[in-house]
């Protein structure tokens, strides 16, 4: 009776330890993270600039008017970590990088592929991968099945995205000529797509689907190609936000947050958990 007494009370301990290990490793862990933010952001939001027009990336609710979605869900769940609050600012693609660079905003986020060319002028946190996406109209009249038979046709991609870049890249390589159209945003391509004035236009995954459950005139080509990496951008300047931004992204994956967030918006497949800095190699 007294042994079996000690042995429970001895395997009380123990757990009583083990949890008090666990809370101090953890109480650690929190503690580390926030010292990595750079004092300044303590008592202010750190803004983030989008273009929120990429359900299910990111997008204009519309009954809260708020920037809801995958990238915005990640970025709320490594504040969390890192112990900070953010701001979110829906503006023009055009402008979103520039923005980032010129101050306006201290983290750029809208499906951004992380390439060797931008890395020149700023750093990435890679947070998933995904390619690009072909929209076509319905019934897919030019017989379009991948990006080596768009040459001829009139090609569209949103001003200043890697996706417009990629099909000026395919143009390029066309004997017919293959002319390429810039839209301010998705929206106003699918319109251009609608009106017959582009052929093709390439959004990046995971948008394509929700696009063509909103534009019953457009098909989605399957597949996707041209598969990057994506992230997070930072200003060459700012690279103490960078590193807390990527150890609170370590932290988001480790706790299973990463998974739930990704399944949530139904982009379980452009799971990256490397939480890797300017990963890319090519453009």
């Amino acid at each position: 009776m007294r042994m079996t007494s000690r042995l429970c009370l001895a395997r009380a301990l123990a757990l009583a330890i083990m949890g008090l290990t666990m809370a101090f490793s953890s109480g650690v862990r929190s503690a580390t993270l926030k010292d990595m933010v750079p004092e300044k952001y303590r008592d202010v939001p750190i803004v983030i600039g989008t273009t929120a027009t990429m359900p299910p990336v990111e997008s204009v609710d519309q009954q809260s008017g708020e920037v809801v979605g995958l990238e915005p869900d990640l970025a709320k769940a490594i504040a969390a970590k890192l112990g900070v609050q953010v701001q979110i600012k829906n503006v023009a693609f055009d402008g979103l990088l520039a923005g980032m660079q010129a101050g306006r905003f201290d983290i750029a986020m809208s499906g951004l592929a992380d390439t060797v060319q931008r890395q020149q002028a700023m750093d990435f946190v890679d947070w998933y991968v995904s390619g690009v996406q072909l929209i076509v109209p319905k019934g897919n009249p030019k017989k379009v099945i991948a990006l080596d038979s768009l040459c001829g046709l009139t090609l569209g991609g949103t001003r200043g995205s890697t996706e417009l870049r990629r099909m000026e890249a395919v143009a390029k390589d066309c004997k017919d000529h293959t002319p390429t159209v810039a839209s301010e945003n998705s929206p106003a391509g699918l319109l251009m797509l609608k009106t017959g004035r582009i052929d093709a236009y390439a959004v990046n995954y995971p948008s394509g689907e929700k696009y063509i459950a909103n534009n019953p005139d457009a098909q989605l080509i399957p597949g996707q190609f041209k598969v990057v990496n994506r992230g997070a951008a930072f200003a060459k300047s700012n690279a103490q936000l960078r590193d807390a931004w990527q150890a609170g992204l370590k932290a988001v994956i480790e706790s299973g947050e990463y998974d739930k967030i990704l399944e949530r918006w139904g982009a379980s497949s452009a799971s990256y958990k490397g939480a890797t800095v300017n990963v890319a190699t090519q453009d």
